[in-house]
């Protein structure tokens, strides 16, 4: 059994890492499963009570460890929270648990290497996260298009026909453009996420249905947000399709996904 601490803190701003989107959940637990796959060994992600203990939040916890095999990921929360770095892994090592953190070499942000950390506090989870597993779905009853593209362009709870300050939130106009383009060329679209489509079985919104969805779309289309994410368990990473707004940024996880070979779309 091997351990991952997920950092307690921001990379980015002075101040805590609550893994608030369900992105962020779906991308940890992914670090630990490709980490078990790459190293042929069993993995408990541990994670600060901030991360962990509202209801809802263990409840997505323990949903997205239900899309793999089972016995190979784990999570763990404990009551401290806010903690410095080295503070985490120094309270995870007083109770016995030897952990590394999560910490990113090839696109590193402000905060990534305190300077507390030595070499042995860390691994280099870039490299694990270029590895796309393709899991294989739980269901397979939902009636779907012969061809056909996953799609999720809301962000936030805002639908993607609804314009949003959100910098990862594409322009109505241009997700019509680009919905209309994939039509043109025989597909289908299948949305998913807050625009979810009704024949995603009984229960749109659960991951198991659209994991199997996207598990048998010619690809997944989409902006940087909770979905991609998910899709970069099911899907080949030349079958996912990230559109970003031009001159506003990327993410870290969407500039790593381009050195993939993901392709970035710029609108």
């Amino acid at each position: 059994m091997e351990h991952i601490a997920i950092k307690s803190l921001s990379v980015r701003k002075p101040m805590p890492y609550t893994t608030p989107g369900l992105g962020d959940r779906i991308h940890s637990v992914l670090i630990g499963y490709n980490y078990s796959i790459l190293n042929d060994t069993q993995v408990t992600i541990h994670l600060t009570k901030d991360k962990y203990f509202r209801p809802d939040k263990k409840a997505s916890w323990h949903e997205i460890l239900e899309l793999l095999p089972p016995d190979r990921v784990f999570v763990e929360g404990h009551d401290v929270k806010e903690l410095k770095e080295h503070e985490w892994l120094l309270y995870l090592r007083k109770k016995g648990i030897n952990a590394k953190l999560n910490c990113y070499k090839d696109f590193p942000q402000r905060f990534e290497f305190p300077a507390e950390l030595t070499d042995n506090d860390w691994f280099d989870a870039g490299k694990v996260m270029s590895h796309y597993p393709c899991v294989e779905p739980i269901v397979d009853n939902i009636e779907l298009p012969e061809k056909f593209v996953t799609v999720q362009f809301d962000c936030n709870k805002v639908p993607y026909y609804e314009s949003s300050n959100d910098i990862r939130k594409i322009p109505p106009m241009k997700v019509l453009e680009i919905l209309a383009q994939w039509k043109s060329r025989g597909y289908d679209t299948v949305f998913v996420g807050g625009d979810g489509a009704p024949n995603l079985g009984k229960n749109p919104g659960s991951l198991k249905n659209i994991g199997y969805a996207m598990s048998k779309a010619a690809f997944h289309i989409g902006a940087d947000s909770g979905f991609f994410h998910l899709a970069t368990m099911y899907k080949p990473k030349e079958n996912i399709v990230v559109y970003a707004n031009r001159g506003s940024g990327m993410s870290h996880h969407i500039i790593r996904a381009r050195s993939n070979k993901v392709k970035i779309e710029l609108v």
